[in-house]
C-alpha cells in the first residue's frame, strides 16, 4: 500500500526538483526519484512533522545533494575534472615509463577519485596495465625475436604479402592504452558525483 509524502517532504521534493535544474533532464528526474523513494521507505504513514523535519536534515539541503551530483568543479556552468583526474589520466597511458611507479600512481589516483564509476575505474586498471610502456616493452621483445617465418623484425607486412598479426596486436594495444585514456578524461566530466541518503 503506497501513501502520499507529507507536505515538508513535497516542499523539500520541489525545491531539491529546482536546485537541480541544471543537471541533466534524466538524472535530475533519478535524483528525485531516489530521495522521494528514500523519504517514502524512511517515513511511515504515521510519521510527525518532527520525523518529517528530522529526516529532511539528515539529508541535508537540496542544494547539498545537488552539489554533490555535479562533478568535482563548476566553472562558468560547465562541469571540469580537477588536477588529480587530469593527472590520473596522463599517468595511465605514460606512467609506466617512470620505472611503473608513475602508472601505479594513476591507478591509485584513479580509485581516489570520485569522478568516475567502479567500472570505469575497473576499465582504466585493467586495460593494458602499465600502459603505453607494456606496449613498448613487449614492442621490443617482439622486434628482437629470432625469426623462423617470412615475417621482418621491423614491419606489419611479410614477405609474402601478409600481415605480420604480432605487430599487428601491439598496434591494437597501444590504440586502446591510448582510448582507455581518453574515455576516462571524456567519463569525468560525464559522471556525477554520487550521494547515498542517510537513514
Amino acid at each position: 500500500m503506497t501513501h502520499t509524502l507529507h507536505p515538508l517532504a513535497e516542499e523539500y521534493l520541489e525545491r531539491l526538483d529546482r536546485a537541480a535544474a541544471h543537471l541533466p533532464r534524466v538524472r535530475r528526474r533519478e535524483l528525485v526519484d531516489e530521495i522521494e523513494a528514500h523519504l517514502l521507505e524512511a517515513l511511515g504513514p504515521e510519521a510527525t512533522e518532527a520525523d518529517v523535519r528530522n529526516a529532511l536534515d539528515r539529508l541535508g539541503s537540496p542544494e547539498e545533494i545537488v552539489d554533490a551530483e555535479t562533478p568535482l568543479t563548476v566553472t562558468a556552468g560547465r562541469n571540469r575534472i580537477g588536477a588529480q583526474e587530469w593527472l590520473a589520466v596522463m599517468l595511465l597511458p605514460l606512467g609506466g615509463f617512470l620505472f611503473g611507479v608513475g602508472w601505479i600512481a594513476g591507478v591509485i589516483l584513479l580509485w581516489t577519485s570520485r569522478a568516475w564509476s567502479t567500472l570505469d575505474k575497473v576499465i582504466g586498471t585493467v586495460v593494458i596495465p602499465g600502459g603505453l610502456a607494456t606496449v613498448a616493452s613487449l614492442s621490443a621483445r617482439y622486434l628482437l625475436r629470432e625469426v623462423d617465418g617470412p615475417c621482418p623484425r621491423s614491419g606489419p607486412v611479410c614477405e609474402d604479402g601478409g600481415v605480420d598479426l604480432g605487430f599487428l596486436a601491439l598496434a591494437v594495444l597501444a590504440v586502446m592504452s591510448i582510448v582507455t585514456a581518453i574515455y576516462l578524461a571524456k567519463r569525468a566530466d560525464l559522471n556525477p558525483r554520487r550521494r547515498t541518503p542517510v537513514s
